[in-house]
């Protein structure tokens, strides 16, 4: 039987959807590939590997380590309200619409406290550990 019987949803969902044909799918999508790419800017140097911005969804960001992903990293953030979805031994950020520059620089100063210090060389291609 399709029927939805909690009426404030269908409310929430109506303007949900009043507001994404207000700002037009082209702006959001374009808000979100401003975010990722933000990230990956400041990520690169992190001892993760990151896709290039042609073969990109622009609202997910996947991070490859290449020791693979710490187990207990996706929780780690979790505990600091920074939260992320492993994705196959990666891990994929996808921010919204609510999200903001505030909680890039959030996620930034958490990744980088808590996630492996490995550093990729351009001049080796070696990994190393700090």
């Amino acid at each position: 039987m399709g029927e939805r019987d909690h009426f404030i949803s269908l409310e929430m969902a109506s303007v949900g959807m009043e507001l994404l044909a207000q700002w037009g799918c082209d702006a959001v999508q374009a808000r979100l590939r401003t975010l990722t790419c933000r990230l990956a800017d400041e990520l690169r140097d992190d001892g993760v590997t990151i896709l290039d911005v042609a073969v990109r969804a622009p609202h997910i960001l996947s991070l490859q380590f290449p020791a693979g992903m710490p187990e207990r990293l996706v929780r780690e953030l979790a505990d600091e309200q920074v939260y992320v979805a492993p994705r196959i031994g990666r891990m994929r950020i996808s921010p919204h619409v609510y999200n903001d520059e505030e909680d890039i620089e959030r996620f930034l100063a958490s990744f980088r406290q808590l996630a492996p210090r490995e550093r990729v060389t351009s001049r080796s291609r070696m990994v190393e550990r700090q």
